[in-house]
């Protein structure tokens, strides 16, 4: 009996030995407060792992930083890069065999040969070993590699959807501060020419009716300027939420560069086939396809039994000999064999398929409404930069002429004024719409089109090679 317990005594103790402990780490809300605040204003900060390095002084303003503090303090790419992190540390730990088991207790006898010189008590000491006869575990370490690598492709897939959309965004940052500015330059138009009302109504050149319409005028342009400044400070918002840094980190870098309109774009059934390759959706759905075929064939293999050893040794009470013995067990599948997960996992696999078409379906037509938007919004754009805009100035100049000559009154020349200022903030909206439209076909096939200033491919999140090819 000695000898049992000490035995059992080492096996718990070695069993215990590899086991980790438990480390309280409490999420304290003022602390990570802190935390975020000092983040958001570039204090004392290191990009997470996996980051490129930021400098919040030295290096290219504009977009480029706006990317790369994007890339180092989004949080929607920080919570991505925390699942990317946790299947990883999944995935690199091997499935592990089943573990042993071990029981051990008394075999106590009862009515014994007055005589018998042996023990009541005998030990009864049993261990359990499973051996897996199928490849489960291998399996399972499959599926736990590409449910990692599907991590990772989230992760750059979420990267690239807050790429281009920080590129929107950017250029959308870009000419709202051109409308706002615009704007000022048509209201201070107006307000001019509202003084200059009121000096003509003293001269008795105009009247009461003259200067309540010019009064009207100045209230609607000023309404229009907060409408722009208000759009304007929408935007900002977006950005601080989307990069994760304060509004006035932001306007620290603001730069007024953009890419040129005049990129060429891929034709149709190229950008079918770019689309195919490098929407972000598209490759999560491959990633998730690759997953599910995992884990059906693991639920197949799942199906197999595995083999069951179970030594023992005991002592017959009453006896003084001892017994050592094998048992070998094997579970029949005769009624489970995993039918219903094998289903479930096939479904899955096929519901994902089922996805993938739809998705590409709704991309398709997304494509094309935007190269039609695009095709439209340029055509606008083009009338009023190349017929609109050019006739307001020439009326500008006749105006400016006549008023030396004094063919016309001041009035009417602020007034051609005014109307070169509103088309060329129509020409303005007019390429916000041919900005937007590009951009919608950014997001549809997946890459930009076109460069910032100081801007490079390699700064585009790339997918795993596998993920960015047509099957």
């Amino acid at each position: 009996m000695f000898r049992m317990r000490m035995m059992f005594l080492i096996c718990t103790a070695l069993a215990g030995a590899g086991c980790q402990s438990y480390q309280p780490k409490p999420l304290v809300p003022l602390e990570i407060l802190e935390e975020v605040e000092k983040a958001r204003n570039l204090i004392e900060v290191d990009p997470p792992c996996g980051a490129r390095a930021v400098d919040g002084s030295a290096g290219a303003f504009g977009f480029v930083r706006a990317a790369r503090w994007m890339a180092a303090f989004s949080p929607a790419l920080e919570k991505a890069r925390a699942a990317f992190e946790k299947a990883h540390a999944i995935a690199g730990i091997e499935s592990p065999w089943p573990n042993p088991t071990l029981s051990a207790g008394p075999a106590v006898g009862s009515r014994l040969d007055p005589g018998e010189s042996s023990r009541r008590v005998q030990p009864l000491v049993e261990f359990g070993f499973t051996i897996p006869l199928s490849g489960r575990l291998g399996d399972a370490d499959a599926l736990n590699d590409v449910v990692a690598r599907g991590a990772r492709v989230k992760l750059v897939a979420q990267h690239r959807r807050g790429y281009l959309e920080l590129r929107a965004l950017y250029a959308g940052w870009v000419l709202a501060r051109k409308s706002v500015t615009i704007q000022g330059e048509i209201l201070e138009s107006a307000r001019r020419s509202l003084e200059l009302t009121k000096r003509l109504i003293e001269a008795g050149g105009a009247t009461a009716l003259d200067l309540g319409l010019m009064e009207l005028e100045v209230a609607r342009r000023e309404m229009m300027l907060l409408d722009t400044r208000a759009a304007e400070v929408e935007i900002e918002e977006r950005l601080s939420s989307l990069i994760g840094v304060s509004f006035e980190q932001l306007r620290k870098l603001f730069d007024e560069a953009l890419p040129a309109l005049d990129t060429r774009l891929p034709d149709r059934a190229e950008a079918r086939k770019i689309l195919v390759a490098n929407h972000p959706d598209l490759a999560e759905l491959r990633a998730a396809h690759e997953v599910a075929e995992k884990e059906l064939r693991l639920e197949i293999t799942e199906q197999y039994p595995d083999l069951e050893l179970g030594p023992f040794f005991e002592g017959d009470p009453g006896e003084r000999k001892k017994s050592w013995g094998l048992t070998i067990g094997i579970t029949l599948p005769l009624f489970d064999r995993n039918e219903q997960a094998i289903a479930a996992a096939e479904k899955e696999r096929e519901s994902i398929r089922v996805a993938y078409e739809a998705a590409m379906n709704r991309q398709l037509a997304a494509l094309e409404s935007s190269f039609g938007r695009y095709d439209l919004a340029r055509q606008k754009s083009t009338l009023l930069e190349e017929v609109i805009v050019p006739r307001a100035k020439t009326n500008l100049d006749v105006a400016l002429r006549s008023i030396k000559a004094a063919a016309i009154d001041s009035l009417k020349y602020l007034d051609v004024e005014r109307t070169l200022r509103s088309a060329i903030a129509d020409a303005l909206e007019a390429e916000k719409k041919v900005r937007r439209a590009l951009n919608d076909i950014e997001r549809a096939i997946g890459i930009p089109l076109g460069y910032f200033p100081g801007e490079e491919a390699v700064d585009f999140p790339l997918l795993p090679e596998p993920l960015t090819e047509t099957e």
